[in-house]
């Protein structure tokens, strides 16, 4: 079973993006752009070797958008891995309606796709700890994300129920 995102309210493509690095970033429009990925929320493009451009694809996605600008650097020193803090900020314009970030581009392997070594474990608890160990004063509440796990047991329940009927 596959789950359809959303349709996407914008239509982004590599034009679209060479275009607002052209007008906004003029010291990128040298680097190369690729396409990486979209989600339900963003399409993301490679910029040069060092960066990801994620722009908005729906309006939904733009509170969470401005979540990421306003927390991210915040808390990015207090965390033991290194996260994806905005680094630029675009702008709206004529061609696209919404803000967009450049953000790091963080070497790695996703971890589904690799054998993980043991000790990555501590590393990944680590992390954990430390970003669970942030005061939460004035973080925004994030409703679908924002659960204790055991809240969302059913519906994962559900779901892999699902899956495994459709295979």
């Amino acid at each position: 079973m596959t789950i359809k995102t959303p349709p996407a309210e914008v239509n982004i493509n590599h034009s679209l993006v060479r275009l607002l690095i052209d007008e906004q970033f003029p010291q990128f429009k040298d680097l190369k752009i690729s396409f990486l990925d979209a989600g339900w929320d963003n399409v993301n493009f490679r910029l040069g070797h060092a960066y990801i451009i994620r722009l908005p694809r729906r309006a939904a996605a733009l509170k969470y958008l401005q979540h990421e600008i306003l927390w991210l650097p915040q808390i990015q020193e207090l965390l033991s891995i290194s996260i994806p803090a905005p680094l630029f900020l675009g702008e709206s314009n004529s061609s696209y309606p919404w803000p967009w970030t450049i953000i790091p581009w963080n070497n790695g392997v996703n971890a589904c796709k690799t054998k993980v070594e043991s000790t990555e474990a501590v590393r990944l608890a680590n992390f954990l700890k430390s970003l669970h160990s942030i005061p939460l004063q004035g973080l925004p509440h994030n409703q679908h994300r924002s659960s204790p796990l055991s809240n969302l047991t059913e519906k994962v329940q559900d779901r892999m129920n699902r899956l495994n009927r459709a295979t």
